[in-house]
């Protein structure tokens, strides 16, 4: 059938039927403001998806113009994560815009099959998306919506999957007073939509998608939403209370990656990353090696890349990124008593520290586990409850053993300061049980008034500013020893001993010159 000037067009489209150049041949799928068909381009016989506005919603003049708003902000974008819009028109009364037509499933049908994805699958699936993401938030446009079955994993060129981006039908501008909403209405999809966007807040802005971004990041990595509530009040009650970390559903999952998805998903939107950007960055060491060479240039560092690259065999895989604990660390529970037992604590009351023990991770580690492994980048703060633990570095090519640190020492803290990679890794001397504090709930304890975050926070600045004065010490008669030939062994061994401790904070350093163990 074909129909022009004002026509009524049936609903849903049938085969055959023709809107201007594009005949249509079936529908590929439904939401709740449109329905998406597969057409074909009578001129050029190419095939096309075709998006039309339900007949509901064309009578009412803010329905229309957010469908043609989707249709300019997509087209506006020239990314290859983003699908493509080229053409947009209205045949009788009714809209519709004309996409690139794209073959695969979406990420919601694959989570659904597959259930929780490899971490390495969800970095690479993630960072092309969160590129796309921060290409429109450079354009001033918000997408709003972003979820699983927005993301289509299409099959182009030589069967290779690549994630596009579709759906800016909720999108607007950053900037402007038009608003095609009314006062009041939240916008999105609940199960993924910021705290900001369930009140309906008037001031939404960039870092609402990266909220959306930390919820599929989270469902990716463990195949279940962090909150799953029956209706938007529980909703928004459990965004208050926060989300368990992903490590909870899928014990092999690192902290570092905890960190990244509670940062992005955090209520208060002044503490996530300032950027999608700086979420991807943070993301991108979790990638496979092609897909960190991809995209190296936008999220990480070439020069690593370009040198990892060029020193290995071409058949050799590259390194996967460390992780911070073994998959062998058992979940434990402790209580407050065991906590007294630390000299930061002594006199903190039970309550407190129950709320501690609430927001952290307890392990149980079987001898020779690596605790924090050199290289990882630094996301917990570890209290040692009980055992030992040895500091062991390699550098130069051989293997230091610095220390052995005994219950009660704390250690990683300062790696927090700025993320900086660990100088050595921590080893299980004897099983032991460890208190982990991740990124997010360490600096609340740093900011918060409570009686366990003053008592970290002294803990940490007598022993850093000892630390520190220890340190400044032994590098000075180090050098007045003339101890600063390289080629010397002692010296080598002096030097690496003290750059590990003032790095890492847990190592005994004493004021006068000695050589370790």
């Amino acid at each position: 059938m074909t129909s022009g000037g004002g026509a009524v067009l049936s609903e849903p489209l049938t085969p055959g039927t023709v809107l201007a150049r594009y005949q249509i041949v079936r529908e590929l799928g439904s939401g709740g403001m449109a329905i998406v068909y597969e057409a074909k381009h009578l001129d050029l016989g190419k095939r096309v998806a075709v998006k039309v506005l339900r007949r509901e919603f064309t009578a009412d003049p803010s329905y229309v113009q957010r469908f043609v708003l989707e249709a300019r902000a997509a087209s506006s974008l020239s990314h290859p994560h983003i699908i493509a819009v080229t053409d947009v028109a209205v045949e009788g009364d009714t809209p519709y815009m004309v996409m690139e037509y794209l073959e695969g499933t979406d990420l919601a049908a694959r989570i659904a099959a597959s259930g929780a994805l490899s971490l390495s699958a969800v970095a690479d699936l993630a960072l092309p998306i969160v590129s796309a993401v921060a290409a429109a938030h450079a354009e001033g446009i918000l997408h709003r919506d972003l979820k699983p079955e927005n993301i289509f994993l299409a099959t182009r060129g030589r069967g290779r999957e690549q994630p596009v981006l579709l759906d800016f039908g909720v999108a607007r501008p950053i900037t402007g007073n038009r608003r095609l909403t009314r006062p009041g209405l939240a916008i999105g999809t609940p199960d993924y939509m910021s705290p900001e966007q369930l009140i309906a807040s008037p001031d939404v802005d960039e870092r609402a998608d990266q909220y959306a971004l930390g919820i599929i990041l989270y469902a990716a990595a463990t195949g279940s939403l962090p909150f799953n509530e029956d209706s938007l009040v529980q909703l928004a009650a459990a965004i208050r209370r926060g989300p368990r970390p992903p490590s909870w559903i899928v014990r092999s999952l690192p902290s570092q990656f905890d960190a990244i998805v509670l940062r992005a998903m955090h209520m208060q939107r002044s503490e996530r990353f300032a950027t999608v950007r700086e979420l991807g960055r943070a993301l991108w060491p979790f990638a496979s090696g092609i897909q960190q060479a991809q995209w190296a240039e936008e999220f990480g560092d070439a020069a690593d890349v370009v040198s990892r690259l060029s020193v290995r065999s071409p058949a050799a895989p590259l390194s996967a990124p460390p992780v911070l604990r073994d998959a062998g660390a058992v979940a434990t529970e402790a209580q407050p008593d065991a906590l007294r037992a630390l000299p930061a604590f002594g006199e903190c009351s039970e309550e407190a520290l129950r709320a501690l023990l609430a927001t952290s991770h307890v392990y149980r580690f079987p001898p020779h586990a690596t605790i924090v492994r050199q290289g990882a980048h630094g996301h917990g703060c570890y209290l040692l409850l009980s055992g030992e633990v040895d500091i062991i570095k390699v550098a130069k090519g051989r293997t230091w053993v610095l220390a052995r640190l005994p219950a009660g020492c704390t250690f990683g803290q300062i790696a927090l300061v700025d993320n900086l990679p660990r100088t050595a890794s921590v080893v299980a001397a004897s099983e032991c049980v460890v208190v982990e504090i991740g990124r997010e709930a360490f600096e609340r304890m740093l900011d918060g008034t409570d009686e366990v975050g003053e008592a970290l926070r002294l803990h940490l600045a007598i022993a850093g500013v000892r630390h520190l004065r220890r340190a400044t010490r032994r590098l000075a008669a180090i050098l007045d020893s003339g101890q600063v030939d390289r080629s010397s062994a002692d010296a080598r061994r002096e030097l690496v001993y003290l750059q590990t401790a003032v790095r890492e904070w847990a190592l005994p350093v004493d004021d006068a010159v000695k050589h370790p163990a």
